[in-house]
């Protein structure tokens, strides 16, 4: 198991007992594939804990790393005294007016990265695309269910968006501008809804302020990005039960994973990078964030960059089309046995043969941060059962520990 040339992470848990190395850069630079690695498994799994691990790893041998991590326990990272002079946390909700700007969190490509001006110039253009594509998803998800569901509101949207021509210069409040002044009475209607929802505090983060603000570059060795408080709706809730915080939670997360995007294509293609995102499952119910999440598998090879996508169920990693991308995969303890067997169909293990039953029994002893398990399919697609170990660094496990614990009183007993 493991590629043998990257940081220990721990040792197959199966018949034998071995050491499992993970070198972030093993695929895409010795096995010149994907460097995609989906991270999946129910609630108390061990992601967290095996992201920060990976990501800690990278930052000590000198990759660039960003993390997005909406409810903010892998800032911790940042706090660590071998980390600190190199890392950065940002709360994006305490952010800068505008620093969601659907129109500038699309990195602008770099010239320096293509071989000619055709290549740059198709660049320039999905950019282009990509920002049109956002900001029509980030436009529709700050509107109610019932005027999204209207035909004639995609049909203003596509047109004052495509009036932008996509262009980083652009706001959401030049497409509010042009959907006053659209021929269809319909779009006043949307103009009116974004109007109020500008008027949200949290909202001030997708709508600059007149003095433009421009998107900041991520230089830190380690940036870590949380979004706190931030109320992410139940996947059992139809939409328009949803409060006004969980529908604004939603574009919040969108538009947070393509900012992160910036950490690969504002650096040079061929220097090592590496991208962690968590909550994926949101990216995929929207085009937007199939489009973000299929580019990055497509690009890691080329922008060689090592992608960790945390997820709930696997479904949410498979239904984005990205098998094709995926180099590794972990998953962790499911119990389900629908989400088992797709958490198999990653693992490209046989279904129905009992294998399930495995996923179940992973991680048996809830708590103990420090034996989380996962079965592991490496770059060259071998499967076994691994033990996740920081026995040897317990100031890192004390970090990455998200278990609650009980509290002390003032004479130190345990209440």
């Amino acid at each position: 198991m493991g590629d043998r040339r990257g940081p220990y992470i721990g040792f197959t848990a199966g018949a034998s007992r071995q050491a499992v190395m993970f070198d972030t850069h093993y695929a895409t630079e010795v096995r010149e594939t994907s460097g995609l690695v989906p991270v999946v498994g129910g609630l108390g799994a061990g992601k967290s804990v095996l992201i920060g691990l990976v990501t800690y790893e990278a930052v000590r041998r000198g990759i660039p790393s960003v993390i997005l991590d909406p409810s903010g326990p892998l800032s911790r990272l940042t706090e660590l005294p071998e980390l600190r002079e190199h890392s950065e946390h940002l709360d994006l909700t305490t952010a800068a007016s505008g620093t969601l700007n659907p129109f500038e969190v699309v990195a602008p490509p770099v010239r320096q990265a293509f071989s000619d001006d055709k290549a740059f110039a198709e660049a320039e253009v999905l950019a282009a695309q990509d920002r049109k594509l956002l900001a029509m998803d980030v436009i529709r998800m700050l509107l109610p269910a019932s005027v999204d569901a209207m035909p004639s509101t995609s049909l203003v949207i596509s047109d004052a968006v495509r009036a932008t021509r996509g262009t980083a210069e652009t706001s959401l409040w030049h497409v509010v501008q042009l959907l006053e002044q659209h021929q269809d009475p319909h779009a006043r209607v949307v103009a009116n809804y974004l109007r109020d929802m500008a008027e949200l505090p949290l909202a001030r983060l997708f709508f600059p302020s007149t003095e433009q603000t421009s998107a900041r570059r991520l230089g830190a060795r380690l940036t870590v990005l949380t979004m706190p408080g931030l109320s992410l709706p139940p996947r059992s809730v139809p939409r328009d039960h949803w409060s006004t915080t969980e529908q604004l939670s939603v574009p919040l997360l969108h538009l947070a994973s393509w900012y992160a995007a910036r950490a690969v294509y504002g650096r040079t293609m061929q220097s090592r990078k590496l991208v962690a995102l968590d909550e994926t499952h949101f990216l995929g119910e929207w085009s937007a964030g199939r489009a973000l999440f299929t580019r990055l598998g497509r690009d890691s090879r080329k922008w060689n960059t090592c992608v960790l996508a945390a997820s709930q169920n696997p479904s949410d990693v498979l239904g984005m089309d990205v098998a094709n991308f995926m180099s590794a995969a972990f998953v962790g303890r499911i119990e389900d046995e629908d989400n088992a067997r797709d958490g198999l169909r990653m693992l490209r293990v046989p279904t129905g043969v009992g294998y399930e039953r495995v996923l179940a029994s992973l991680s048996q002893q809830r708590g103990d941060e420090s034996s989380r398990e996962f079965v592991m399919r490496d770059v060259d697609g071998n499967v076994d059962r691994v033990r996740i170990d920081l026995s040897a660094n317990p100031g890192l496990l004390d970090v990455l520990n998200t278990t609650a614990r009980p509290a002390a009183d003032d004479d130190g007993l345990v209440a």
